[in-house]
């Protein structure tokens, strides 16, 4: 009994032959590119307000809403 032809044709490399690119693989780009556009602009943006972000209303707003909440008997 003889052994089995091969026809395998990736060559003797443990990993094979590179796969080729898919649509899968174009949307993982565009979204990688989407999310480096969008931490650049974030950074451009804060920028503008020499990156101080404090939150100073937010505790009045909080407090109006949690009053809002005692005066109807939601809380």
């Amino acid at each position: 009994m003889s052994p089995p032809e091969s026809t395998d044709i990736r060559g003797g490399g443990l990993a094979g032959a590179k796969p080729k690119s898919n649509i899968y693989t174009v949307l993982l780009g565009v979204a990688l590119a989407a999310i480096l556009l969008a931490t650049l602009m974030l950074w451009l943006e804060m920028g503008t307000y020499e990156y101080n972000v404090e939150v100073s209303r937010l505790g009045n707003v909080l407090s109006t809403v949690a009053d809002a909440g005692r005066k109807i008997d939601i809380c």
